[in-house]
């Protein structure tokens, strides 16, 4: 009888357990965080109040531009230093790599740069909604070619 509960744990389970994560509410005015948690609640779902981040965008004001969204900061230029910075972390991780010249294919090396550091750099979440000028492509080209000329011991 395939179509009836059985009396185990497994009928008491929900059909469904479905996982919401990096969502916004947006408004003009500040939200009554309490009304959108008994709203949420009808609906069996609660906010976790650890991970959620509450950032206010203010005509004068340009604090938002360091508030981070699915681990990117929301203004480019913020967001472009952040990732530069994290990605110079992940090469000097590798320098005994880097040095090894003699020991390592110059593919090699390529193909980690790129899976390991270009990762960190360009290809996150994100990127795609940089404002960048021509300037900032041209520093982040520079950049870019600086961390190949070190990968390849040039």
């Amino acid at each position: 009888m395939l179509d009836s509960p059985s009396n185990t744990t497994e009928a008491h389970l929900p059909n469904e357990i479905v996982y919401a994560d990096n969502i916004d509410f947006i408004g003009n005015q500040p939200m009554n965080v309490k009304k959108i948690e008994e709203t949420l609640k009808v609906h069996k779902l609660k906010i976790n109040v650890d991970k959620t981040e509450h950032t206010s965008v203010r005509k004068h004001s340009e604090e938002w531009k360091t508030s981070k969204k699915v681990g990117s900061l929301l203004g480019s230029k913020e967001d472009i230093e952040q990732r530069k910075h994290l990605s110079n972390i992940a090469l000097n991780k590798m320098e005994q790599m880097w040095h090894r010249a003699d020991k390592t294919k110059q593919r090699t090396r390529i193909k980690l740069y790129n899976t390991l550091e270009r990762s960190v750099l360009l290809v996150l979440y994100n990127c795609g909604t940089w404002a960048l000028t021509k300037t900032d492509e041209e520093k982040l080209d520079s950049f870019h070619r600086k961390q190949l000329r070190r990968v390849l011991g040039i």
